[in-house]
């Protein structure tokens, strides 16, 4: 028996049908025969890239933007601070910027396999990352280039995502 994907609303106690679409091959719905989202015909208003990352607008307003950041350290008590990545789109309001991933790489021995303990705190809206030293006991701010022993960071790469608005 063919299934049917089916759409009902409520309206005044009573459902109704708003839709209603045949199934395709393997269960997926052609999603050309969906309903259109919003006056524009769709959810994404629009969608890039640039130098700065990538981005997506919402029809609501609603802007997600992402990047990959490599970098050098360059602060004294901490690796990398989210204020200084400049978005790929202008915003409006406050943006909430977030490290969701760190990497760093450090000048010891390409043989040795040295951990750089990191730890993420927040500065109003912005997020820093700063080296917790050379073991995770180590909290010291002044470890934020050395991680200890004879080693330091040379380079990151910050994974991040910013959500906002753009209307």
């Amino acid at each position: 028996m063919t299934k049917k994907v089916v759409r009902y609303k409520r309206i005044n106690g009573a459902l109704v049908k708003q839709f209603e679409v045949p199934p395709l091959i393997g269960g997926l719905v052609d999603i050309a025969s969906l309903p259109i989202v919003g006056t524009s015909g769709s959810a994404v208003i629009e969608s890039g890239e640039n130098a700065n990352g990538r981005y997506i607008k919402w029809a609501d307003g609603t802007m997600i933007c992402t990047h990959t950041y490599v970098r050098e350290p360059k602060y004294s008590d901490f690796l990398f601070f989210t204020g200084e990545w400049v978005l790929p789109i202008a915003n409006v309001g406050t943006v909430y910027k977030f490290v969701v991933g760190f990497a760093a790489t450090t000048n010891d021995s390409p043989t040795a396999n040295h951990s750089v303990y990191t730890s993420i705190g927040y500065q109003g809206t912005d997020t820093c990352v700063w080296s917790t030293g050379s073991n995770s006991a180590v909290k010291r701010l002044a470890d934020a280039i050395r991680t200890g022993g004879s080693y330091g960071v040379v380079s990151y790469t910050a994974y991040l995502v910013a959500i906002g608005r753009w209307k």
